[in-house]
């Protein structure tokens, strides 16, 4: 299965729980979802040594909101925090009201 849930504003987020993984060993992040409206979305983390979310520990890409499912693959490396320990992520998965489902988020090596 995978998380539907209905964004009513402009700015929705969803964290994850904590967790421990090497920056260095996985720097691609893999997010498989659709949505129903919308162009942009956003992804923050936090590290091991900067616990949190801002614009300098994020990336921002463009969305298809077609309502079709589309995989889009982030090279983390593009960002100068991601470094160190990754600790959590944070998805703000569009910019206005729409219907999202998410089927997988995966981070990946090389």
């Amino acid at each position: 299965g995978h998380l539907i849930t209905e964004s009513t504003g402009n700015d929705p987020f969803m964290g994850s729980a904590k967790f421990v993984v090497d920056a260095k060993a996985t720097p691609f992040i893999r997010i498989n979802m659709k949505v129903s409206a919308g162009d942009w979305a956003q992804l923050f983390f936090t590290t091991d040594i900067d616990k949190s979310y801002d614009e300098a520990k994020s990336l921002r890409f463009k969305i298809q909101g077609d309502g079709e499912f589309h995989t889009y693959v982030l090279r983390m490396t593009k960002v100068d925090g991601w470094q160190s320990v990754i600790t959590q992520l944070r998805l703000d998965p569009v910019e206005t009201p729409a219907t999202i489902e998410i089927d997988y988020i995966r981070m990946e090596g090389p």
